[in-house]
C-alpha cells in the first residue's frame, strides 16, 4: 500500500507541475495570436447598454487601427470616417477652436504597455490590462485601463470590450480583423 501511495503522490506532483506550466504557455500563445496590426470591422465599433441598444460613438463607418507587439506594446487610433478638415493652416495648431473641438470629439489615439490575464478556462478570452503612457485624452495618461478580449483560436479576428463598471459584459466594443 505504501508503494501505491508513493505512486499516487508522484502522479499528483507531475499533474500539479504540468498545470502550473500550462497557464504561462497559454498566455504566450494568446499574446502571439494578438501580435500584429488590426483594423475595425465595418460597423464593429459600438457601445451597448443593458437593453441591447447600440450607439456608434464614432459613427457606423468608424475606422480603427490597433497595433500590438509580442513584447507588450500597443497603440490604438479610432476615428470617425467622415472628419472635416481644418480650413486654414499647414498644421493642427492652426485649426479654429471649433475645428479643434470637432477633431477631438471625432477621434481618439493612445499608446500603452499591455499584459493579458486569460480566464481560467481558456487563453482565448480574458482581461487585457493597459498601462497608458501617451494619450490624446490627457486623463488616461498614467491610468490602468482594464479591457476584455476574446480572440479566435486561428488568430484571424478578435473582440475588445471596454466594460461598463455596472456590467462587465457590456460597454464599448470593437470587432477587429487582422490587417497584416
Amino acid at each position: 500500500m505504501s508503494r501505491l501511495f508513493v505512486l499516487a503522490l508522484t502522479v499528483s506532483a507531475v499533474l500539479v507541475s504540468q498545470a502550473g506550466l500550462a497557464q504561462p504557455v497559454a498566455t504566450a500563445d494568446a499574446t502571439r495570436l494578438l501580435a500584429g496590426v488590426w483594423r475595425a470591422v465595418p460597423g464593429g465599433m459600438y457601445a451597448e447598454d443593458e437593453a441591447g441598444n447600440k450607439t456608434y460613438p464614432f459613427g457606423r463607418n468608424a475606422t480603427a487601427r490597433i497595433i500590438l507587439t509580442s513584447d507588450g506594446f500597443g497603440a490604438n487610433t479610432l476615428q470617425a470616417s467622415e472628419r472635416a478638415n481644418c480650413v486654414i493652416g499647414p498644421g493642427p495648431r492652426q485649426c479654429t477652436p471649433a475645428e479643434a473641438e470637432a477633431a477631438f470629439q471625432s477621434a481618439s489615439s493612445y499608446q500603452y504597455r499591455y499584459r493579458l490575464e486569460p480566464d481560467v478556462d481558456s487563453p482565448y478570452h480574458g482581461k487585457m490590462i493597459w498601462e497608458v503612457d501617451l494619450s490624446v485624452y490627457p486623463n488616461w495618461k498614467g491610468q490602468t485601463l482594464v479591457r476584455r478580449y476574446t480572440i479566435e483560436p486561428d488568430g484571424h479576428g478578435w473582440t475588445l470590450i471596454a466594460p461598463l463598471p455596472s456590467n462587465p459584459k457590456l460597454g464599448f466594443q470593437m470587432r477587429l480583423e487582422r490587417e497584416r
